[in-house]
């Protein structure tokens, strides 16, 4: 599995950089045909400047007028979360999510016979299933469900979630925790990992599949509880336990990924800053994979699960592009605040070593802890 090419880019570059140039070109023509008038020349000089410095101006977290893009959006983010009062979420143990999906839901859908969990976000539906077992999940085969006409998948994400052993979720002054450090001479091992597969349908997608399902929110539950089986289906073909999650399991697995420490206090939504996302007494930081190891990538992964961190969830998310798939890898560590910057750190050593790149997703956090949740939401 290798990641597609960005739609919209070309490597670094995207439409807007060629756009940017083309408009100056046409500003300078403009200002040269204007009959010697200077002022217009000046004028037209000065807007194709300030096109070209806006567009091709770079900087560490990408090109400046991308940046400000993403100031804007973590602005809106944070007037919305600013809004959610923790007495009106649905789902007392998602109160700490509450700020990224506003008017988060999960729901039971009856299909033959089971109770199939349902969330909805802004932005669409999703459902998840849990993935056990000894054999490597068969990223190659999840892909041909995108070839399936009948039911229009909008994204599929497999996350690995590690919480490693010992961990400040627990008591620090707890003797088995202390008895533990002690007899592991302070190595970090994982206390629970899971595998989770998310499938997602964005709202035109939705609607589509829902036509020849009776329509409305009854053909879209039955169009998400479809998709689900559809995935369990192919995964257990390979070996594999599969288990669909119910609503109390959904909502358990979305709380798992945001898991508070022992002194947290009572649940609110998390606040998020250009570096961060905090919440339940961890920091948490979204770090992308920009370049993926030219051989085996899954030894990073399992190098990423032994991170000084209280959760590393290792999300890789699949949409369709075009006539392929286009794939992202996402790579979420929590930790106390104090402890995160060093964390992360040795996060982009590994990535390093193996001769992959990890990039900080700053002004992003807070999406790439719904992105790295099973939800399969798409980072944008």
């Amino acid at each position: 599995m290798r990641p597609v090419r960005r739609r919209g880019r070309l490597g670094p570059l995207s439409i807007v950089h060629i756009i940017a140039i083309e408009l100056a070109a046409v500003a300078i023509l403009a200002g040269i045909g204007a009959d010697g008038n200077v002022i217009a020349l000046v004028t037209a000089g000065l807007v194709a400047v300030v096109l070209l410095v806006v567009t091709w101006t770079p900087t560490a977290a990408g090109w400046w007028y991308e940046r400000q893009v993403v100031r804007a959006r973590l602005r809106r983010r944070n007037r919305a979360a600013r809004a959610v009062r923790p007495d009106t979420v649905r789902h007392r143990p998602l109160t700490a999510l509450a700020g990224l999906a506003p008017g988060l839901t999960v729901r039971a859908v009856a299909d033959r016979g089971a109770t199939i969990g349902v969330g909805q976000d802004p932005g669409g539906w999703f459902a998840a299933l849990s993935v056990t077992g000894d054999d490597r999940l068969p990223l190659d085969r999840l892909t041909r469900l995108f070839e399936d006409s009948s039911i229009p998948v909008s994204a599929l994400a497999v996350t690995s979630q590690t919480v490693p052993a010992p961990s400040t979720l627990l008591d620090p002054a707890a003797p088995a925790r202390t008895s533990y450090l002690e007899l592991t001479a302070h190595d970090r091992v994982a206390a629970d990992q899971q595998v989770l597969v998310a499938v997602r349908l964005e709202p035109k997608s939705a609607a589509a599949a829902a036509l020849t399902r009776g329509g409305g929110l009854t053909g879209v539950d039955k169009a998400v509880t479809a998709l689900v089986n559809r995935t369990a289906k192919v995964l257990g073909g390979t070996g594999l336990t599969v288990r669909v999650l119910d609503p109390d399991a959904l909502v358990a697995a979305l709380a798992g990924s945001c898991p508070a420490t022992a002194d947290a206090g009572e649940p609110a939504p998390g606040a998020e800053v250009w570096t961060g996302w905090q919440a339940a007494g961890l920091a948490h930081a979204g770090l992308v994979l920009t370049r993926w190891p030219a051989h085996r990538p899954d030894e990073l992964f399992a190098a990423l699960t032994g991170l000084p961190a209280d959760l590393v969830n290792v999300t890789i998310t699949m949409r369709p592009a075009g006539s392929g798939v286009e794939t992202r890898c996402v790579v979420r560590v929590a930790a106390r605040p104090d402890a995160l910057p060093e964390t992360v750190t040795q996060a982009f050593a590994l990535a390093d070593r193996a001769g992959g790149r990890l990039q900080r997703l700053d002004g992003r956090h807070g999406p790439a802890v719904w992105a790295t949740a099973p939800t399969a939401a798409v980072l944008r």
